[in-house]
């Protein structure tokens, strides 16, 4: 079972958590709801992105997360390159 889980970045330094997609991939957030949010936590630690048609309607119902390539300066490179 997916559980959240508190990290710091490598790159920046930032604390932030991890979460795990519905497909089961990490996703790091950053660790304080932001108003520009688009990603909604679960209470098992999942996480999913809101689509954009259902994203004010979120916000004005519960918190919503940025993920922290987002908002991380060296977010560039923790990418893997396209093939």
């Amino acid at each position: 079972m997916p559980e959240l889980r508190e990290g710091t970045c490598a790159s920046c330094g930032a604390k932030m958590l991890w979460s795990t997609t519905k497909s089961g991939r990490s996703m790091p957030l950053d660790t304080e709801p932001a108003a520009t949010g688009n990603i909604l936590l679960h209470p098992d630690g999942t996480c999913e992105v809101v689509p954009s048609a259902e994203l004010e309607a979120k916000r004005n119902e519960t918190p919503l997360y940025l993920s922290h390539f987002a908002t991380c300066p060296g977010a560039a490179s923790h990418r893997k390159p396209k093939e």
